[in-house]
C-alpha cells in the first residue's frame, strides 16, 4: 500500500478538515509556523511511532472541540489479503474501500480527558441493507446462521471461511437489487 493522502481536522493549526495529497515526490514548502512539521508529526502519531505523543494542547485552540482527527488514505492496495490459510479476500471484496477505491482509515482522538481515547474507523462504501450491513462484525457461527436463514448456505464453497460466507450473502442482496452502498 502507498500513502496517497493525510486528512487532518482540529489538529493544531488545521482547524477545518484538510486533505493533503502525496505524490511520488512530495515536498512541504512554506513560512515558519505554517503547519509543515505538523503534517509529519500527525503521521508519526497516526502510525504510533512513539516519536510524537498527542496531548490535549494538540486540539485546535479556536475550535471548541476536543476531538482530533488524523486520517490516512492508501492506494496501490494488495491483490489479496490472507486472513488464514483457507481464507483469501481483498479490501474491495470486503467493502472496505472508499468511493475512489482506496483504503481510508481515520483515527479520532478525544483529548478532553487526562487519558486520551482513540476511535479507529474505516471510511468505505459499505452495504447498508439490513442483514447485510453488519457482516464484518459477525462470528463464523452467526454468518452460517445468516446464510442459512437467507437460503444461500448451499452456495458457499467453504463454510469455515468468513470471507466466502460474506461474499455469498452480499451477492444474494446484489442479485435482488438491494445491495445499496453508502459511505
Amino acid at each position: 500500500m502507498r500513502l496517497k493522502a493525510v486528512i487532518l481536522e482540529n489538529f493544531r493549526s488545521y482547524r477545518h478538515k484538510t486533505r493533503i495529497e502525496f505524490g511520488d515526490m512530495t515536498a512541504f514548502i512554506g513560512r515558519n509556523d505554517a503547519g509543515k512539521s505538523t503534517v509529519l508529526e500527525a503521521l508519526a502519531i497516526f502510525f504510533d511511532t512513539g516519536v510524537v505523543k498527542l496531548d490535549r494542547d494538540d486540539a485546535n485552540a479556536y475550535s471548541g472541540n476536543s476531538v482530533v482527527t488524523i486520517g490516512c488514505v492508501f492506494d496501490v492496495l494488495p491483490d489479496e489479503l490472507v486472513i488464514d490459510v483457507s481464507a483469501e479476500t481483498t479490501l474491495a471484496q470486503e467493502y472496505l474501500v472508499n468511493a475512489e477505491g482506496c483504503f481510508e482509515i481515520h483515527k479520532r482522538y478525544d483529548v478532553s480527558a487526562s487519558r486520551i481515547s482513540t476511535r479507529v474507523s474505516a471510511v468505505a462504501n459499505h452495504p447498508t441493507v439490513t442483514r447485510g450491513n453488519d457482516l464484518l462484525h459477525l462470528k463464523n457461527s452467526d454468518l452460517k446462521a445468516r446464510a442459512k436463514d437467507l437460503g444461500v448456505d448451499n452456495l458457499v464453497d467453504d463454510l469455515r471461511s468468513n470471507p466466502s460466507l460474506r461474499k455469498v450473502i452480499w451477492e444474494h442482496f446484489k442479485q435482488k437489487g438491494e445491495l445499496q452502498l453508502e459511505e
